[in-house]
């Protein structure tokens, strides 16, 4: 992984606590910003909602500490639970649903330290596959980390109305 610096100079991850939402909620809106989507009160009020219920139970939430000991990396991933198929070996399925490190502590390993972690917590809870749909710019670091194009195509339909 020579593009990625020494992942043993990282910080280290821990499980995400309560007292860490205001610094993912932060990091995630940071997130939608680069991608060019702006969020509001309401969005931060029923993320904080959902994530404070969910931690640790069907959401994993693993981050590092930057030097002021505030958040500054996150992998937040969701386990869903799908129907049997014979192409799984369970009916557990991982998403990571959010990654982000802080723009002043990029390029030091803390991206990969959090996806480690959260691939462990979603893999020791049963993923018997883990999903993730990635940014042309975090697409090295999941391939670095094992993710290929083995499996089917996703494809999203945008705004249908329920019936």
């Amino acid at each position: 992984m020579d593009h990625f610096s020494d992942p043993s100079a990282a910080p280290a991850a821990r499980a995400a606590r309560e007292d860490d939402l205001a610094g993912i909620i932060t990091l995630v809106e940071a997130m939608f910003a680069e991608l060019g989507t702006i969020v509001g009160p309401q969005w931060r009020a029923d993320v904080r909602a959902s994530l404070a219920g969910r931690m640790g139970v069907d959401v994993g939430i693993f981050v590092t500490d930057g030097d002021d000991h505030a958040v500054s990396s996150c992998a937040v991933g969701v386990l869903h639970h799908s129907l049997p198929s014979p192409r799984r070996a369970s009916p557990t399925v991982g998403y990571i649903e959010w990654v982000f490190t802080a723009q002043a502590h990029r390029r030091k390993g803390s991206a990969q330290v959090v996806v480690n972690a959260l691939l462990g917590w979603l893999t020791d809870r049963g993923a018997a596959v883990i999903d993730v749909h990635s940014s042309v710019a975090a697409e090295p670091l999941y391939r670095a980390l094992g993710f290929n194009n083995d499996g089917p195509v996703a494809l999203r339909l945008r705004g249908a109305e329920p019936r």
